[in-house]
């Protein structure tokens, strides 16, 4: 059991990453609207948080 919550630690860990960095090196695309890439960047907020990251 404890190797079992060892794995599934390391996974949300990475999840938490993979959303941050995301979130950290999306840029808008030229001729993107606006509203597009906010749903974009909030999606990636609410996927982190999901994750339970911790932003400020």
């Amino acid at each position: 059991m404890t190797n079992l919550e060892d794995l599934l630690e390391g996974q949300v860990a990475l999840a938490q990453q993979t959303a941050i960095t995301n979130l950290m090196n999306s840029q808008q695309k030229p001729y993107t609207l606006i509203k597009e890439h906010m749903l974009k960047l909030i999606g990636f907020i609410v996927e982190a948080e999901d994750n339970e990251a911790e932003l400020d």
